[in-house]
This record gives structure tokens, sequence and C-alpha cells, in this order.
């Protein structure tokens, strides 16, 4: 059982559209504060490596966690004790007055309709700002 006390929660600070992050391939770094980064590490995060949608490639849209050292910049860590997909959650929410979670993770992978509009569940990917933010299990060790 998880309780509010084992989640964080880090903001991705890119300014992104949700029609940019579902149409553009792109790697979205997170840096989060943990209780086991020291000054070994300048910064401990992850990134997220998106796949975007094409029209002619029906299900090719992807979200993966990016885990291999090779992939991270010099100045970021990975905790994979910390940080690894089955303990974290992404959420993507707009601003309407304040931040909204849009809910759209749940519905499958974004897709053009008959139209030729760009739609994920019942979402318009459209020039909406949106950001990025992730939950995670903070217990050190929980899940491998």
């Amino acid at each position: 059982m998880i309780s509010e006390s084992d989640i964080g929660v880090v903001l991705c600070p890119e300014k992104i559209t949700l029609n940019q992050f579902v149409t553009s391939k792109a790697s979205y770094k997170f840096v989060a504060k943990l209780p086991q980064c020291n000054r070994r590490y300048k910064k401990c995060g992850f990134i997220f490596r998106v796949t975007p949608v094409e029209k002619d490639m029906k299900g090719q849209f992807n979200i993966e966690l990016t885990t291999y050292d090779s992939d991270y910049p010099a100045d970021l860590h990975c905790h994979r004790d910390v940080f690894n997909s089955a303990k974290m959650h992404l959420v993507i929410e707009t601003f309407a007055g304040e931040w909204v979670n849009l809910g759209i993770s749940w519905e499958g992978r974004p897709e053009y309709n008959e139209s030729g509009e760009l739609n994920w569940g019942t979402e318009e990917c459209d020039s909406r700002r949106v950001r990025l933010v992730v939950y995670y299990d903070i217990r050190h060790n929980s899940v491998k």
C-alpha cells in the first residue's frame, strides 16, 4: 500500500503544447530532489523519450523511460531503484484557471481520425500548453 507520504511529484520544465508532445520526437528531462542524492551527483532525475504519432503509422506513439547510463548527460544521474516505470505515472495537465489533469494517459495512444484530426481519447491534440507531471513511489527499493 502506498501512502501519500510515499509519493513524489516532479514536473518537466519544458514549455510545450499537446500537439508538440505527440507529434515531435523529443526527450524530456525531469530533475528530482531525493534524500539519497548527495554531492557526488550534480542532479538526479530521469528522461522520458517520445516516439511521435504519424498519420501512416497507427499505434507508433510511445513514451519510454530511458534507463541506460549512456542516454544521460553527465549532469544528470538516474536512480533506477526509485525511477522505474512500474513505480511511475505520467500525467498531462493543461491550464484552465488552474492546472487540470487531462486524464488522457489512460486512453490508449493518440491517433488521427478519418477527418485527419489528431485526438488522444476525447481530447483534441491542439495548441494548448501542457505540462508533464510524474508521480512516483519514493520508497527506496520498493519495486524491482
